[in-house]
């Protein structure tokens, strides 16, 4: 169609506008409402990963003189770190699918019984449209694993910091 609309324009033909190009503000809109959307969500994300990455740590400190005691029993610092940093990547992973799962209901949801509406006089739309985009998705849930594993496995760095008979005298 481009290709069309530059010959007609070429040939001295007027007044030839395509749909993109009367409507080229809404689809700018629509494009930075889909960018302002994904940074929303980031931020959500990261707030639920400094969350995730606060209790590992209290667990951490909570849990000083078990580590202690697993490390006199033989237990390496790698395996302590590795079972801490798995039960929170774990229980972050849940809150991942859990989010997911929600999400896509609530968008289906919306697609299909419109149950948002726009009360606006003169609106050209009832309701808020919604999509389900596959890609969309992908990025959401790697970026989201990504900080996950982070907010689980940091926090087990402290680990080798532990001295065994400082926790073990503390007790």
């Amino acid at each position: 169609i481009k290709e069309i609309v530059a010959e007609l324009k070429n040939k001295g033909e007027r007044g030839i506008e395509t749909w993109e190009s009367l409507n080229s503000v809404k689809l700018n809109i629509m494009k930075l409402e889909s960018v302002m959307t994904f940074i929303v969500l980031s931020l959500i994300i990261v707030i639920a990963v400094f969350n995730i990455f606060a209790s590992q740590a209290l667990l951490i400190i909570s849990k000083r003189n078990e580590v202690a005691v697993l490390k006199t029993i033989g237990m390496d610092n790698r395996s302590i770190a590795k079972a801490f940093g798995m039960s929170g990547f774990i229980v972050g992973l849940m809150g991942v699918v859990f989010g997911l799962v929600i999400g896509i209901v609530l968008v289906l949801v919306q697609i299909n019984y419109r149950v948002l509406t726009i009360d606006v006089v003169g609106a050209q739309i009832e309701y808020i449209p919604c999509s389900l985009y596959g890609s969309d998705l992908l990025i959401t849930v790697l970026f989201a694993v990504c900080a996950v594993l982070l907010a689980a496995f940091l926090p087990t760095m402290k680990i080798k910091n532990f001295s065994i008979i400082e926790s073990l005298k503390q007790e």
